[in-house]
């Protein structure tokens, strides 16, 4: 898959529900450490869902998703469903569900609606209709992780249920997501990646690529000789005295390499996604905000040619919430910001993730009163490996 190709994928479509996987279509994730304090690579997976059949959506949309991953050669690795897990992921769907109906401020609505199709009915109008076509489409969230199992690398998706994919090994995959029935007996309805229709493979699946991070020290991934790294120049961080809104600048970076025979250009204009993982394992809550945004300048897609590097730094400052507390905020490009809240001190670890779906950019040239062309921008999305921060 070269650089050119859209992210867009052209989707699963099975009994008139289609399934666009919104992502690059490349998705490169770093393997873990075989330790067992390593931590996990983490992903989140955006789907939308596209309902063209009479039928409404069920309330439960995760328990119609799959995951299904396919090797180069179209061979289909087997999917494996945490049994112990899934009662109680099912119990858990119940409770939600039962919930509303024990609020007061549900009871009020569920009266209105009651109330609103009421009127409807009195004007002869098709309540049944309008419920099955309101909801044409629906935008769901899927979260994933990479790590070792006794030996083993296991990718495992975490919703409804707990399905993964277990003896992985460093290398392309495929991946797409079914809608269908959880019963093995009764098997989702699809096209089968097989040897003869392998061929077909890219237009409905992502490119999955797991690779181990470079030698010696680990801290960066290549893939197609392109090279990407997360900085911490200053991994130690002195934050200031106890004083109720007192910021301290800190350095986190984003180091590309272009490694190829060819000029290639990159995205900076909100393309860069921090995380940041607490000192016992868990991965923080980000938090996007943004008032005001910026208009992309050149600058921002910098045009590497070969063995050309590029280094960013987007400003980042430790705010004092009180004497205990911290937030992390971290400039996305655009206007925005990512904060990470209720830090303190100690250990941590952070990376960034470059995260870009368009080969093309139109910007402003105000010297010119014209609109510019930027093309053979890199699609892609790249998970980088963590780095170690200690702030004291």
């Amino acid at each position: 898959m070269n650089s050119a190709e859209s992210f867009d994928s052209q989707g699963t479509i099975v009994n008139g529900v289609k399934i666009e996987f919104y992502e690059p279509n490349r998705v490169v994730l770093p393997i873990p450490e075989n330790r067992v304090d390593a931590i996990a690579t983490s992903i989140q997976f955006n789907l939308r869902i596209i309902n063209s059949s009479p039928i409404p959506l069920p309330s439960n949309t995760y328990g119609m998703l799959f995951p299904e991953l396919v090797k180069s050669d179209g061979q289909i690795i087997q999917r494996q469903e945490a049994i112990e897990q899934q009662e109680s992921a099912r119990q858990e769907s119940i409770d939600s569900l039962r919930q509303p109906w024990q609020t007061g401020g549900s009871i009020a609505r569920l009266f209105s609606n009651f109330r609103l199709w009421l009127k409807l009915r009195m004007k002869g109008i098709d309540v049944q209709e309008i419920l099955a076509s309101r909801e044409r489409s629906r935008s769901v969230r899927l979260n994933a992780s990479l790590f070792w199992l006794h030996d083993q690398l296991v990718l495992q998706f975490e919703f409804y249920r707990s399905d993964f994919f277990a003896a992985l090994q460093p290398g392309k995959y495929y991946l797409r997501f079914l809608w269908g029935n959880s019963d093995r007996n009764n098997p989702v309805l699809v096209p089968e990646a097989t040897e003869e229709n392998r061929r077909d493979i890219k237009p409905q699946f992502a490119s999955l690529q797991l690779v181990e991070p470079t030698a010696p020290e680990y801290k960066a991934v290549e893939v197609d000789d392109i090279r990407f790294e997360t900085l911490v120049p200053e991994p130690e961080i002195a934050v200031g005295p106890p004083k109720s809104g007192g910021e301290t600048p800190v350095r986190f970076g984003f180091h590309i390499t272009n490694n190829t025979s060819r000029a290639i250009r990159f995205s900076l204009y909100a393309s860069l996604i921090p995380k940041l993982v607490d000192p016992n394992g868990q991965e923080f809550s980000e938090v996007y905000f943004r008032r005001i945004e910026v208009i992309p300048k050149e600058s921002d897609f910098p045009l590497l040619m070969p063995s050309e590097s590029v280094t960013y730094f987007p400003r980042a400052t430790l705010v004092r919430e009180n004497e205990n507390q911290l937030t992390l905020k971290i400039e996305a490009g655009d206007g925005g910001f990512w904060l990470f809240e209720e830090l303190q001190l100690g250990h941590y670890q952070i990376q960034f993730t470059y995260r870009n779906k368009t080969a093309i950019e139109e910007i402003w040239k105000s010297s010119e009163k014209s609109l510019k062309q930027l093309t053979n921008i890199w699609l892609g999305l790249v998970q980088t490996p963590y780095r170690l921060v200690r702030l004291y």
